[in-house]
């Protein structure tokens, strides 16, 4: 069998394209990277309990309570104590899927008068105290939503419709 130039071009194309695909899926390796978070436990066995979720997305605290601390703003620590539903956003000002999310909520801050509604400038911390920390906020809009039992039942991050956030609003106030 003869090869020809024209074959031989045909061959390192198709080679070229075969290795190319190959490193492409090799190199995506499944879309995110994990956080892995130790966390000390007193009275757990060990000591510590590890936990793998995606970094930054908060979703590690879903089903946790949110535990107030003398730096936790009074209006989250106050509605805890007496059993009322909390919907915390953090937002930056001017940003577009901010200003939709905070004006969706605060439409739901008036349906809801029996919810406490703690909207959050992130580029004050000083209004937040150490909630930014406690709920790991990396990448506002965050949206956190927080039952009657004070019990962490949604994190959202990024642009939030108003239905979805609407619903979430009904969950947790029968939570």
């Amino acid at each position: 069998m003869m090869v020809t130039n024209r074959s031989w071009q045909w061959f390192v194309l198709a080679s070229a394209l075969v290795l190319t695909v190959a490193v492409a899926v090799v190199g995506c390796g499944g879309g995110g990277a994990a956080t892995t978070t130790t966390v000390s436990v007193p009275g757990s066995p060990g000591g510590a309990v590890t936990t793998v979720a995606p970094g930054g997305s908060g979703s590690e605290f879903i089903g946790r309570p949110l535990t107030p601390t003398s730096e936790t703003p009074a209006e989250i620590t106050d509605a805890i104590s007496q059993h009322r539903p909390i919907v915390i956003l953090f937002y930056v000002p001017g940003g577009t899927d901010d200003s939709v999310v905070l004006d969706e909520i605060k439409a739901l801050q008036t349906k809801y008068t029996d919810v406490t509604f703690a909207l959050y400038d992130y580029k004050s911390p000083t209004s937040y105290g150490d909630l930014g920390i406690l709920l790991k906020v990396a990448y506002p809009p965050q949206t956190v939503f927080i039952d009657t039992r004070g019990t962490i039942y949604d994190i959202r991050t990024g642009y939030v419709d108003e239905g979805t956030l609407n619903q979430q609003v009904v969950n947790i106030r029968q939570g």
